[in-house]
């Protein structure tokens, strides 16, 4: 990948990160200020917001250090080049679109 490119998505990859914590600081206050009033129901789905926030951070920490480490672009199920239009959509992703039809493929 060439590598203004791979600067453009490694921009959008922090600037996501960046977003994405901010977004589970929030969600962990809102989880912490919610009183008895708050149902049950509310606080499940504003945990399971924080999970996916930083499970999805996680996620972009890895393609950074992929970046860093030159392995970045490259399917982890068929080892072949990812689309660059599938990775400037979601730059954190290390499965194909190919590979997602994979029995092995258990994230996008």
């Amino acid at each position: 990948m060439h590598s203004d490119a791979l600067e453009k998505i490694r921009r959008f990859a922090l600037e996501m990160r960046e977003d994405m914590v901010a977004d589970a600081s929030d969600s962990i206050y809102s989880f912490h200020m919610a009183d008895s009033a708050t149902s049950s129901t509310e606080r499940e789905r504003i945990a399971r917001l924080i999970q996916h926030l930083q499970d999805t951070i996680k996620r972009i920490e890895a393609a950074l250090k992929r970046i860093k480490d030159g392995t970045y672009g490259f399917c982890r199920i068929t080892g072949k080049p990812i689309d660059r239009e599938r990775l400037e959509a979601i730059p954190y992703t290390d499965v194909s679109r190919e590979a997602l039809l994979h029995p092995k493929a258990k994230r996008i």
